[in-house]
């Protein structure tokens, strides 16, 4: 594992501000160390050498198989290996929708879903001209998107924004990407030939900034195939927002910057005055915890297509509204001063001179409620403004109106809606304060409810997002039926929060849900509205998605056609045995490039009962900040130490990196009832019951609260005791992904027959269940009456491990020596998509505690 950081950048990292959680928390919507600090914004694109450096630990595995596509069709495609493949997500805005164009900040977070282009550079002077090169592009899916082959000009990139074109977006990134680089490099730069293979996971039109992500991607493809080794974030930002633009959409700046700049585990709040910045901020612990769903409305959106009516107009409507206003207020006739705006001003521009002509004292969130008001005693027509009557009060003729708004990006409208837009635009702008606010300093609403539970402070999250969408709705006109239509299920089955999300007029929703409303809310979907729509199969798969914030660009280099794939499967990761994990810290200068490299080498050693960390440290961080003194004698090879004092000073991302290779591999967990008889007031015996388990806890949870807020991500306390007459907690941590459920008693298995099972047992428990072992043969269990494996009761079930009748749970390093084939079990999931599949094992020492497959 290694990782190269600017000294700047490694400095600002390390000087954290600590969040503020509940007394008492409970569940965190994503576990990591909260902080206030700005993204290194001067930093530089991230070249990783394993797809975990990109998606978090449950999507690997998907996406394994998806490059692993991408580069075998690559290589059959063009004949010879990829040489790097460069990627960029797609993006849901939390809160702040259509203020980015003027220049308000927005909430946005980065999701899994991406384009990815795999490249390389042949030597094609044996075939372009002298005044030329050639870009082959093709994708993945090569059916809906032909491939085409270009011979590009040096000094001019053609895009004709007319044509709706999928290669016009990998050449609006191509234009700016060439823009900068002959620039720094002079007239006589030559790009290189390169041939491309794409492949998008994002749906188009769906609200998730597809094209955002298409034209970053590009843009980075084009840098990196020529020559940029350090691609800056801040350059590579800046051209993905302008060149997008080429295709005719009039885009603010915000989904090109959550694509780029995204940190994994954090929303990125972006502000675009008085210059392009942003931070990441994280959700308190919550308790319900909290989760945001995704969902697809199947109308699609397109920006290009819809813009001279639905996108673009609204950016034409908002910077008029800008115009007239300072026309009026400001009582000047001297346009309003020039901003980043698409159009040149924008209503922060407005906002911003109104208030400094009067001296205002008043901090920038307390102006917004006077404008709002200003806005309605200003704008009296609820119909809209002709062109004529808004360039009668803003000094224009109506031509001259036209050239200078509306040139550009052409529009299509009689009337101009002023007053919805702008108090879309000042409201919103207030909202994104207020959430933000409750984000970073929630502990006063935290003290008010003294329970421990923070729902409270959760409505008033989802409340704000609820504000969000009657805004989109009834004054910026942007949702449509649909989008109404899942907002309204999703609040009646438990949910917090709904909105559209990105441009709107079709696409995606986001919801803020309680973690234990999530399937109720997904059912309710199903039922009331993707039910009465012809989806397909893959289709109904990927209309829900529980998102989780993602990481942003990112370059990932192909060795000699080879790649590493760095799949951790069970009991292996990385390839090293877990026993021999390499985790340790040692630290190099380099004082020519000002560069400090992270090489994490040394060991750590797991067992069922404990954990040992052995850092060993060539050379003391802090001593790496100036280089070594020629004329003093050598120092002594260093010591081993036995603590590590500046494990909290290393970034965040690297300290999570350490708790994550803590986490314990795959284990047996098993699961029994311990009765007890309690006499009552009554004078009678009352005999209750819990679930425990023989086995530990895993030790990361109680480290610190860091590696507990890691582990948490993982392990969640199972199979509570709940009955009309008795309760008892959940005392049990499982990793349902990778543990293995030991349930040796079959009388605590829910069973068809009994009306009772569900409401004595912990039905949500055992559906989710992956791998199961017991003591008991196959067939009888099927047989016998109870029917423990019907699918009803086990949905998620893979694995069915069945042990010597000689073995006990204790022993629980499980070795596979076989499997077995169940015609009965086959037949009682032959309407599933999948049987389990019946393994035979035996036990081993306990002291190795996890799960070996051989």
């Amino acid at each position: 594992m290694l990782r190269a950081l600017s000294i700047k950048s490694l400095i600002a990292q390390t000087r954290l501000i600590p969040p503020t959680y509940p007394t008492n928390p409970s569940f965190a919507l994503w576990s990591s160390q909260s902080t206030n600090s700005v993204v290194d914004m001067a930093g530089t694109v991230p070249v990783v050498a394993s797809l975990d450096g990109i998606y978090t630990q449950d999507a690997v595995s998907a996406q394994t198989k998806r490059w692993s596509q991408l580069l075998s069709t690559f290589e059959s495609t063009y004949k010879h290996p990829a040489s790097f493949v460069s990627r960029s997500p797609g993006r849901v805005n939390i809160i702040g929708e259509h203020i980015d164009y003027s220049l308000y900040p927005v909430l946005p977070m980065a999701i899994t879903s991406d384009a990815i282009f795999a490249v390389s550079c042949p030597d094609d002077s044996a075939s372009a001209s002298s005044n030329t090169f050639k870009i082959r592009i093709s994708n993945v899916e090569s059916e809906k998107f032909p491939a085409h082959e270009f011979d590009i000009p040096y000094d001019n990139v053609d895009i004709d924004s007319k044509v709706h074109e999928w290669t016009n977006y990998f050449k609006c990134g191509l234009k700016g990407a060439l823009q900068l680089l002959q620039k720094t490099h002079g007239e006589g730069f030559r790009p290189k030939s390169m041939n491309v293979l794409m492949d998008g996971s994002i749906p188009a039109g769906g609200g998730l900034s597809s094209s955002a992500a298409f034209v970053s991607g590009s843009a980075l493809a084009v840098m990196v195939a020529n020559g940029v080794k350090d691609v800056s974030k801040m350059d590579l930002t800046e051209i993905a927002i302008v060149a997008e633009r080429e295709v005719g959409v009039n885009s603010g700046g915000m989904d090109q910057s959550a694509s780029v700049l995204s940190l994994r585990g954090s929303a990125l709040y972006v502000s675009f005055v008085p210059e392009l910045s942003a931070r990441p901020v994280q959700f308190p612990s919550t308790n319900p915890e909290l989760a945001f769903l995704i969902a697809q409305s199947f109308v699609q959106s397109d920006k290009h297509v819809t813009g001279p009516v639905c996108y673009n107009l609204r950016v034409v409507e908002c910077s008029l509204a800008a115009a007239y206003l300072h026309a009026l207020l400001n009582e000047t006739k001297e346009p309003l001063p020039a901003d980043s705006g698409p159009l040149g001003i924008s209503l922060y521009g407005f906002q911003k001179a109104y208030f400094t002509k009067r001296n205002s004292s008043a901090s920038i969130n307390e102006q917004l409620p006077e404008l709002v008001e200003k806005v309605k005693s200003t704008f009296t027509k609820e119909e809209g403004y002709t062109r004529e009557e808004i360039a009668k009060v803003i000094g224009m003729t109506v031509p001259e109106l036209e050239q200078r708004f509306e040139s550009t990006f052409p529009v299509r409208a009689e009337t101009f809606k002023l007053r919805q837009r702008a108090l879309h635009v000042f409201s919103e702008a207030l909202r994104v304060s207020e959430f933000i606010k409750l984000l970073e300093q929630p502990a006063e609403e935290f003290e008010r409810d003294a329970s421990g539970s923070t729902e409270s402070y959760n409505r008033k999250l989802g409340d704000i997002m609820n504000e969000t969408q009657d805004s989109c709705r009834d004054l910026y006109e942007c949702s449509c039926p649909e989008l109404d239509e899942l907002c309204a299920i999703a609040r009646k089955a438990g949910g917090y929060g709904s909105r559209l999300t990105g441009a709107g007029w079709g696409g995606c929703s986001v919801h803020l849900v309680p973690a234990d409303k999530v399937e109720a809310v997904k059912e309710a979907w199903e039922k009331e509205y993707y039910s009465k729509k012809q989806l397909t199969a893959e289709q109904k798969e990927g209309a829900v998605v529980v998102s989780r914030p993602g990481s942003g660009s990112a370059v990932f280099l192909v060795k000699d056609g080879v790649w590493n794939e760095m799949q951790w499967d069970g009991t292996k990761r990385n390839g090293m045995e877990w026993n021999e994990m390499p985790l340790g810290l040692t630290d190099l200068y380099d004082e020519n490039s000002s560069i400090i490299v992270l090489n994490f080498v040394g060991s750590v050693r797991l067992s069922h009962f404990a954990a040992s960390i052995r850092f060993q440290v060539l050379q003391d961080l802090s001593a790496t900040m100036a280089p070594a003194d020629p004329l003093k004698p050598a120092a002594k090879e260093p010591k081993t130490l036995r603590r590590f004092k500046l494990f909290p000073k290393l970034p965040t991302e690297i300290r999570l990196m350490i708790w994550t290779l803590l986490l314990p591999p795959p284990r047996v967990v098993d699961i029994r009832m311990r009765r007890k008889s309690i006499p009552t007031s009554a004078g009678e015996i009352l005999d209750v019951g819990r679930f425990i388990s023989s086995v530990d806890h895993p030790i990361i949870l109680h480290v610190c609260s860091e590696s507990r807020r890691v582990a948490r991500q993982h392990y969640k306390l199972s199979f509570p005791k709940k009955t009309n007459t008795e309760w008892s907690p959940a005392q049990t941590y499982i990793d349902f992904d990778n543990d293995t459920v030991w349930f040796d008693n079959l009388r605590y298995f829910p069973t068809t027959p009994s009306a009772n099972s569900p409401k004595t047992l912990p039905m949500a428990e055992f559906a989710k269940i992956k791998k199961l072992a017991m003591r008991h043969e196959i067939d009888r269990v099927l047989l016998d009456s109870t029917k423990l494996f019907n699918p009803k009761h086990f949905p998620a079930l893979e694995d069915i491990y069945v042990v010597d009748h000689r073995v006990f749970p204790r022993q629980i390093l499980l070795h596979v020596y076989g499997t077995y084939t169940s015609e009965t079990l086959e037949k009682v999931w032959e309407k599933e998509k999948k049987c389990p599949t019946v393994n035979l094992a035996n036990a081993g020492d306990i002291s190795k505690g996890y799960l070996e497959l051989v």
